[in-house]
């Protein structure tokens, strides 16, 4: 039930035009100045903003990044609610945070590896 309300927030953000999916923020060290002029880039800069991440090791420093800017809440794809969707005026998704979400709990199986090959019947 919870899936499927974060599903409609997500539907209803994107049918307005407020989510916006980006590469990979691979942030080595926590710079809030950068993150700063991503939102500018993005023209969300003024709004209220959810960043989700995929979860991955540099998360933690677009988390570190994010906390003292005021209206922005950065937290993993698969931690964020129908709420936090709904309360924001743009969701910024990073694009392996979608991948990740394809592939839980839905019914769909992730895809294999590119460079997985086929067992034989030999």
């Amino acid at each position: 039930m919870r899936q499927l309300a974060k599903k409609s927030a997500l539907n209803a953000r994107a049918r307005e035009g407020a989510v916006l999916v980006v590469d990979p923020l691979a942030y080595e060290k926590p710079k809030t100045k950068s993150l700063v002029e991503l939102l500018g880039k993005l023209g969300v800069a003024e709004r209220k903003v959810l960043v989700l991440t995929s979860g991955a090791a540099h998360a933690y420093n677009v988390y570190l990044a994010g906390r003292n800017v005021p209206n922005v809440h950065v937290m993993r794809f698969g931690d964020a609610t129908a709420y936090e969707i709904l309360w924001s005026d743009a969701v910024v998704v990073e694009l392996p945070a979608l991948g990740e979400a394809e592939g839980k709990g839905e019914g769909t199986a992730a895809a294999p590896p590119a460079d997985a090959t086929e067992a034989s019947d030999a």
